[in-house]
């Protein structure tokens, strides 16, 4: 299939989102490709996406934890492991980097820390066309839309730093050490649920427990996927989720083809837009990047893969065997500390070890050493690093080089872990090999392209309309948790390309490869019509008056039936179980269905219409909605989701409550 579309966002996290939610609102036409799954939560439930992915808890943890393994000793460097796990997990020289995957990226495993750069000039001096002033609007645009809030102004929050360790010679947690806001909604702040957004969006307030590493399915902890994709949703975003990009084509004419898998079906999808923007976090951008550039798609970039850094990030596991606490409750992060007598620099945070849950028939011996990692702390340390690190592409894969000798950081903060274990008396355990969260560079800010991949306003040397607005943008560490400066520089690429490149009201435009119309469609396979009903257009009105005529194509339960048997039998199903059903009526929101015969057709079984988000997540649908008094109860758990597929053609599908069930086919 190909589609056609003004904007491609390849990327959901928090540049990602962002920078798709600021060019909805400016009215282009963007379609957002993300390669893994929407994540299961209230928030989604209650904006009626369902068909999302569960976090790894439970039996879930060894089927949803890991996506993709990277190590240079694996057949290929890299072995995939389910392509809806929450994490990527890569082992290179000198560093090892740990990524998210899914629609929400990072924002759904941080911290919830909100805070800007220690470095008070990081943005001076990259660029003549950056500085901090010109930030400082972005900064406090995106910190209010995350929601964050200062833990300060709330009282009682579990093992929250200042006042567990307030009495304490280990840390030093006075006004000295400024707490870094969190979005997170706090229980002083909401009695049960409470909307997020002026979208009504549900979510419950923090339980203090079970909103940090492995997600938070409540919506207690602030996700880009509700703040920001749901509403630009309602306003014509296009969602595609677990499509992968594999390469980027320039064109002569100027905008270019993106080259991706769709992981439903492992089929290619192509898209031709004008701009592309690339947020899939450093790692993949990179890799995307290099992926391109090796196949001919892209050309030049002499300084891709320089400047990688790990933020200075570098974990050690504190043994304090506090049976009296359980360091789970609380925030997702406990907040910052400063350890007397060692450089100020280094930034600290104190965490509970993120403890999934497990399956009961995990055995004993695995399962208490595991749960007494509660009483136990992350002591967790970052800063500025030298960021010389160096990616290279070879043989389609991507390693790389890091030398954590060049950056004296890692050896301050192992002197911090001294201190701690030398005033504690409690060990405090960590490897030389540190594992980074928080991976930037490689696609850097430059001058010109022999400094740097693209421009201050985001866009890549040598390539107009394509830009950069992920970590792998960044020259130099945050030294601090990245999410924020990252959203502001992807605030920043967005009103760079509203100024530059105006909006062409391009529509988008699905093209199969044979002809969208219905006769077409009745050989294909549920998964078929599900990729194809995820990436015809969003509906943005409810022009659908008229009467329709019916025509179904498949139910669930005989896809796998050859097309001689499923066909004869689809028949019968309409006849027989259908009674006859020849179509729908529709009159402004309300609809009705015909039976019998087409000259003189019974109506019966009425529903409203309205414009409400697909099930799939991939955007706006008519829904017809039999929930009405006059239905018997058994049928008011049918609805239907309907897009356009041509002129005088709709697809839409019948749902009996979560359950997609039928597709069908309504000729005007």
């Amino acid at each position: 299939m190909r589609l056609n579309t003004e904007i491609c966002v390849v990327g959901s996290g928090f540049a990602g989102a962002i920078i798709a939610s600021r060019l909805v609102d400016a009215g282009y036409s963007v379609t957002l490709l993300e390669r893994g799954p929407w994540r299961n939560t209230l928030p989604l439930a209650s904006s009626g996406i369902t068909q999302g992915s569960p976090f790894p808890r439970g039996v879930k943890l060894f089927t949803q934890l890991l996506r993709t393994l990277h190590h240079p000793k694996l057949p290929f460097k890299s072995l995939t492991f389910s392509k809806k796990g929450l994490f990527e997990y890569g082992v290179y020289k000198g560093v090892n980097t740990i990524c998210s995957s899914g629609v929400g990226g990072g924002s759904h495993v941080y911290g919830a820390l909100i805070e800007r750069s220690p470095n008070k000039e990081y943005w001076n001096g990259i660029s003549d066309s950056l500085n901090e002033e010109m930030m400082d609007a972005h900064y406090q645009r995106v910190e209010s839309e995350l929601l964050a809030i200062s833990p300060s102004s709330v009282s009682n929050i579990p093992n929250y730093t200042p006042d567990k360790w307030k009495d304490s010679n280990i840390f030093n947690v006075s006004d000295e050490v400024p707490q870094p806001s969190m979005g997170l909604l706090f229980p002083d702040h909401s009695s049960s649920e409470k909307p997020s957004t002026d979208d009504q969006i549900k979510r419950k307030a923090s339980r203090y427990k079970g909103d940090s590493t492995f997600g938070s399915p409540s919506g207690a902890k602030g996700t880009v996927d509700f703040l920001y994709l749901i509403p630009a949703l309602k306003k014509g975003l296009k969602v595609l989720d677990m499509h992968e990009v594999k390469c980027l084509r320039k064109l002569e004419d100027g905008g270019y083809t993106i080259d991706a898998i769709n992981h439903r079906t492992n089929k290619p999808l192509a898209i031709n837009c004008n701009q592309v923007i690339l947020a899939a976090g450093t790692m993949n951008t990179t890799r995307l990047l290099f992926q391109s550039r090796a196949s001919g798609g892209l050309q030049g970039m002499p300084m891709l893969g320089q400047g990688f850094g790990s933020n200075g990030d570098y974990s050690a596991l504190w043994e304090l065997q506090d049976t009296e606490r359980d360091y789970r409750q609380g925030t997702p992060c406990h907040g910052r500390v400063a350890i007397p007598g060692t450089p100020k620099e280094p930034n600290y945070v104190l965490g509970g070890v993120d403890i999934p849950s497990l399956p009961r028939w995990v055995p004993g011996f695995i399962r208490t050493p595991v749960n007494r990692q509660k009483h136990n702390l992350l002591l967790i340390g970052m800063g500025a690093d030298a960021a010389d690190g160096e990616f290279t592409f070879h043989k389609n894969k991507l390693s790389l080089t890091y030398n954590q000798k060049n950056s004296p950081i890692f050896e301050q903060i192992r002197e911090g872990f001294k201190q701690v274990s030398k005033a504690s008396g409690k060990p405090v355990r960590y490897g030389y090999k540190a594992v980074t969260v928080h991976p930037f560079g490689g696609a850097i800010i430059g001058t010109d392209e022999r400094s740097g991949v693209i421009n201050s306003n985001g866009e890549v040397y040598g390539h107009p309309s394509l830009f950069v607005a992920d970590g792998s943008a960044l020259p130099k560490a945050v030294g601090g948790p990245p999410s924020l400066t990252i959203g502001a520089w992807s605030s920043h690429v967005a009103e760079q390309i509203i100024k530059n490149y105006p909006a062409s009201q391009k529509a988008v435009k699905l093209m199969a490869g044979y002809d969208l119309v219905g006769n077409t469609l009745v050989a294909k396979s549920f998964k078929e019509l599900d990729s194809l009903f995820a990436a015809l257009p969003s509906p943005t009105s409810l022009d659908v008056d008229g009467h329709y005529w019916g025509k179904l194509l498949v139910t669930r339960g005989l896809t796998l039936a050859p097309f001689f048997i499923r066909r004869p039998l689809i028949c019968a199903f309409e006849k027989i179980l259908f009674l006859n059903w020849k179509g729908k009526s529709f009159s402004g929101k309300k609809g009705i269905n015909l039976f019998k015969s087409y000259e003189k057709p019974k109506k019966a079984l009425p529903f409203k219409v309205g414009l409400e988000l697909s099930h799939d997540g991939s955007g706006q649908v008519v829904q017809l909605d039999y929930n009405i008094e006059k239905n018997p109860k058994k049928f008011r758990k049918i609805s239907g989701e309907a897009r356009q597929l041509n002129e005088s053609e709709w697809l839409a599908k019948m749902y009996y409550g979560n359950k997609n069930w039928l597709y069908y086919i309504l000729k005007k």
